[in-house]
């Protein structure tokens, strides 16, 4: 599917559902976070590169956010 395409899906729905725009943005960079990290065991530096932001950037919005990760696996 084409990006335009699920932003524009993902708009209307922010819409219908009376989110802000600042509880979408944050929604979907805690989502990008997550997944980010799951990609690559939760290795930071990795994460970090992976989403094109710098690897301190990186542990402070994991940080902000309250990210953990799961049990047998250490944020580095």
């Amino acid at each position: 599917m084409d990006l335009q395409l699920r932003i524009g899906e993902l708009s209307r729905f922010a819409l219908e559902n009376n989110l802000s725009l600042r509880d979408l943005v944050h929604a979907l960079e805690r989502r990008l976070l997550e997944e980010a990290l799951q990609k690559v065991n939760y290795n930071q530096t990795q994460a970090a590169a992976l989403l094109g932001i710098h690897r301190n950037t990186l542990r402070q919005k994991v940080k902000d956010y309250g990210i953990e990760e799961p049990s047998g696996f250490s944020l580095t």
